[in-house]
């Protein structure tokens, strides 16, 4: 992905292309997650407590 960045050169502010390595997604979770079939199954008999 290309993008641009500010660089300063003798006072002058510049604009020069770069390429990001990795997108910067907005609906990136920002919290890490253990994923297990534990913690999903837990999961899964909380959510089932509400319907029965």
């Amino acid at each position: 992905m290309k993008t641009f960045k500010e660089v300063k050169k003798d006072g002058n502010l510049y604009k020069q292309e770069c390429w990001v390595k990795e997108p910067n997604w907005n609906d990136k979770q920002k919290e890490i997650r253990v994923n297990s079939n534990i913690t999903l199954i837990n999961e899964m008999k909380e959510n089932l407590k509400k319907y029965q």
